[in-house]
């Protein structure tokens, strides 16, 4: 099965995977907001993710992850979905709120960087769109717009967790 889905927010997104395995549907692969899904025992399978510091390191991210019985089904740049088989034992990646606080910092920052780049290519094309008088960019500008506010928005959230767990 599969399913297209857009989330900027890892928790939402863990939550809907997590929801699927509920449901029977383990996950398999990610691309382009297409989950793939196959058929599995409901509830057998308990989802997170992860962002790496750098994407050079998921081999050994992986390898790590598989010696705590962890599987690593796929990654999407820098983000690695984590499966795990449901147990008593709730699936925690950080469990103390020095590593809780380090993820959302990273995480922040990939937001902010990523939410202002967008806003500049943005105003970037305002102007361009002023000089050439071409309307053909007016929904590409519209979409880099929301996409952007979207990022800061991650970005506040993620900014407001880090300072949850700071201390």
């Amino acid at each position: 099965m599969k399913k297209y889905r857009i989330y900027a927010d890892p928790e939402k997104e863990a939550l809907f995977l997590n929801k699927m395995s509920d449901k029977g549907y383990r996950f398999v692969s990610y691309f382009l907001g297409l989950y793939h899904f196959v058929p599995c025992e409901a509830g057998k399978y308990v989802y997170k993710i992860d962002l790496l510091d750098d994407m050079s390191e998921f081999d050994d991210y992986s390898d790590f992850m598989a010696e705590q019985e962890i599987n690593v089904p796929d990654r999407w740049f820098r983000w690695a979905y984590l499966e795990k088989v449901k147990t008593d034992i709730p699936f925690e990646i950080y469990t103390d709120n020095a590593s809780k606080h380090a993820f959302y910092e990273k995480q922040l920052k990939m937001y902010l960087f990523a939410g202002i780049a967008d806003l500049v290519i943005a105003l970037m094309e305002i102007v361009f769109l002023n000089v050439t008088q071409n309307g053909t960019f007016v929904f590409f500008v519209a979409f880099l717009i929301i996409l952007g506010i979207a990022l800061l928005s991650m970005y506040v959230k993620s900014y407001a967790l880090a300072e949850k767990y700071k201390y």
